[in-house]
């Protein structure tokens, strides 16, 4: 879904999906990078609130992660 959105210029939605999908396969970094990409241009409160649920539940970027 994350890439159908992308190509329909949805970009918001294209990370969170993307960010959902990578949360789902355990790839934490490149979650946490979509869904704070996601955060940043959705108005929609389901989803900003799911957004901030799977941040809280990924927990603070580790010293090796890039930001």
């Amino acid at each position: 879904m994350g890439e159908t959105y992308g190509k329909l210029e949805r970009t918001g939605e294209a990370h969170y999906y993307l960010g959902l999908f990578y949360f789902n396969n355990r790839e934490f970094q490149i979650a946490r990078f979509h869904l704070q990409r996601a955060q940043k241009t959705l108005n929609d409160p389901v989803k900003l609130k799911a957004i901030e649920e799977h941040l809280q539940a990924i927990g603070p970027p580790t010293r090796g992660d890039r930001q």
